[in-house]
């Protein structure tokens, strides 16, 4: 099976050949073992932040590979490269600083089983193919997923909210207001657990002293375990209205959160 990205490029997981859909015969890049899973591994989670530990396990620890921040980065960036290449000149691999990566969930995916099937390569450079079905991932929607990060790539997120209460494109879910800001998650939490991240969201904001200013929105992500376990990692992107066009996004990062 193979998908068809953005109408452009043809994407085989099992081989790692990218062609473009117009020049099939002309163009066509086949990628590492590395950079085939990792590119099959966010596009099968597209819209999905996956974490960085989950990437370096599933990537790297399952094959009996050291991989690290640095070799990720490496990865990410030649396969932004490598799409780049296609035409494809806009945001494919979102990075969500001290989280993960995502596939922008904007960008038109699909399987195309129909096509013809591309020619493998030799085995010995032939990609490997990676169980999806069984990968763990943290399931979070990111909101920050739009052409404007490009222009302003010094800011660490940007979003084209036209108001400080608005929710953005891509669905985020109110949790609650702390003095009459917004607080929203990336996914829809089980009725349950609205009280715990909740309170463990005002008990954050306090503790980072974030105080609530015209125009701020909070995002809040906490891993599973902190419910479960009581202990785990909390993420809080703070982003305030800048000069009435776009919002400027800072992310406080709670490594050891115990409730």
């Amino acid at each position: 099976m193979t998908w068809l990205i953005a109408s452009t490029v043809i994407y085989n997981p099992e081989d790692g050949v990218l062609t473009h859909i117009s020049t099939p015969d002309d163009q066509s890049i086949t990628l590492t073992t590395t950079a085939n899973l990792l590119l099959a591994l966010l596009i099968h989670h597209q819209g999905i932040v996956v974490e960085r530990d989950t990437l370096l396990h599933e990537i790297w620890d399952q094959r009996g590979l050291r991989g690290s921040s640095s070799s990720l980065n490496q990865y990410i960036s030649i396969l932004r490269k490598t799409l780049s290449s296609f035409g494809l000149n806009f945001p494919t691999i979102i990075t969500v600083p001290r989280v993960g990566f995502m596939f922008n969930s904007e960008l038109v995916v699909s399987q195309q089983s129909g096509l013809s099937r591309i020619e493998s390569p030799s085995q010995e450079s032939r990609g490997q193919k990676i169980p999806l079905q069984n990968t763990p991932v943290r399931r979070k929607q990111a909101p920050w997923l739009f052409p404007l990060a490009v222009a302003l790539a010094s800011i660490l997120f940007v979003v084209l909210t036209p108001a400080p209460a608005a929710i953005p494109a891509t669905p985020v879910f109110l949790l609650t207001q702390v003095n009459q800001c917004p607080v929203y998650t990336f996914t829809k939490l089980p009725d349950d657990w609205q009280k715990p991240i909740q309170a463990l969201a005002k008990t954050a904001l306090s503790i980072e002293h974030l105080s609530c200013q015209q125009g701020t929105v909070f995002y809040l992500h906490a891993q599973d375990a902190i419910v479960y376990q009581g202990n785990g990692q909390l993420a809080i992107i703070e982003c305030s209205l800048a000069q009435q066009t776009s919002e400027t996004c800072l992310t406080h990062y709670f490594r050891g959160w115990s409730s």
